[in-house]
């Protein structure tokens, strides 16, 4: 069963957006773990991943801004990403039978899990802003997964 689809950053990708958060002094989770959700449906429809697409490639990303998400262990400093084609890949999942778990679907990419506000965040953010918005980024390597209630 799954309900959890995700894409991962290329190496080029990585280094970049390492590098921006060390330039600005922002926090970054563990490198390896940056993804972008496509679906997040706790009900696992699907019953086999027949199609996994694990040779897309999504090179059309671009960083658009910013946004503090979620709650609890999941309050995330996000990059939101415009893309049409992570878009259009989000859609042809919906298609397949998966439903998002949230009232929209806002293509981002977590780059800190609860962060610390008090430390000048969205000062630096408004910087590193300048660097992000000037760079292309790839995503790839679609894994699917079930949903685990913790």
């Amino acid at each position: 069963m799954y309900g959890y689809v995700s894409i991962k950053p290329d190496f080029n990708t990585r280094a970049i957006i390492a590098r921006i958060c060390n330039r600005y002094e922002l926090p970054l989770m563990p490198i390896q773990d940056l993804h972008i959700t496509l679906i997040y449906d706790k009900t696992n429809p699907l019953e086999d991943d027949k199609d996994n697409n694990k040779d897309l490639v999504f090179d059309d990303a671009k960083v658009v801004g910013y946004k503090i998400m979620g709650t609890g262990k999941w309050r995330a400093l996000t990059l939101i990403i415009d893309s049409p084609l992570i878009t259009y890949r989000h859609e042809e999942l919906m298609k397949l039978g998966f439903n998002h778990s949230f009232p929209s679907y806002i293509p981002h990419l977590s780059i800190a899990y609860q962060p610390d506000e008090s430390s000048n965040i969205k000062e630096k953010m408004d910087e590193a802003m300048l660097d992000f918005r000037n760079v292309s980024l790839t995503f790839f390597k679609e894994k699917w997964e079930p949903i685990k209630e913790d």
